[in-house]
């Protein structure tokens, strides 16, 4: 479906794909993939309208989704080591934060 969106234009179409397939791959036990949770939701961003602030604000949410269970993940793997988990920690929280300002920018819009 993703395919037939992109060749016929219909952005919006498209995004939503891939903005549900992520959370297919993120949510679904027995599909659960985070890197392909996290390409969806990166296919979802460059699919979209930049304008699309609430949109984008999903997708970046679902990012730090992603980046938090990596994290959960890793520490219940038994992943103690700042150094390592560092990155995700930061990852999550940058997802987000840009969820949030991009909320704001729709609330500000009106």
């Amino acid at each position: 479906a993703k395919a037939m969106y992109d060749r016929h234009g219909f952005k919006r179409e498209s995004a939503t794909v891939a903005f549900n397939l992520g959370r297919a791959y993120g949510e679904i036990p027995a599909l659960r993939d985070l890197d392909r949770a996290e390409d969806w939701y990166r296919q979802s961003l460059a699919a979209g309208e930049p304008s699309d602030c609430l949109g984008r604000a999903q997708c970046h949410a679902q990012l730090g989704h992603v980046a938090l269970e990596r994290f959960q993940d890793a520490r219940r793997a038994g992943v103690d080591e700042p150094v390592r988990l560092r990155p995700l920690v930061q990852a999550a929280w940058e997802g987000y934060q840009t969820a949030l300002e991009l909320h704001d920018a729709l609330e500000a819009i009106g």
